[in-house]
């Protein structure tokens, strides 16, 4: 663990490489979960509760068309819950479909 946490000493500046080094030894490993496989044009954010399971994803598009996307996720089920879709993960994996633009929160079933 680092020894103080705080702003960054000066001569950190001066080895960008090895501060980037450090800095991803803190974060640790990412994991693809709650990732967009594809398209580029759509991204989510997962978010957890205090015990650390993650209760509600926001996919955004900025796709200028409507779309799919492919969501990798720990669920049984997503759940939108302003249309009631439920829309079922299937080996690891979740097709979005998505509006032009637009944003859909989802409900994380296990």
């Amino acid at each position: 663990p680092p020894r103080r946490l705080g702003k960054i000493r000066e001569g950190s500046l001066d080895d960008l490489p090895g501060l980037a080094a450090d800095l991803a030894g803190l974060a640790g490993e990412l994991s693809d979960l709650w990732q967009i496989e594809r398209p580029d044009t759509i991204r989510a954010a997962a978010y957890a509760a205090p015990d650390g399971q993650v209760r509600v994803v926001f996919v955004t598009s900025t796709a200028l068309k409507p779309t799919t996307g492919v969501l990798l996720a720990e669920a049984t089920a997503l759940r939108d819950p302003f249309t009631g879709e439920r829309i079922v993960v299937t080996a690891g994996k979740a097709t979005i479909a998505m509006h032009a633009r637009g944003v859909r929160m989802l409900l994380v079933e296990r």
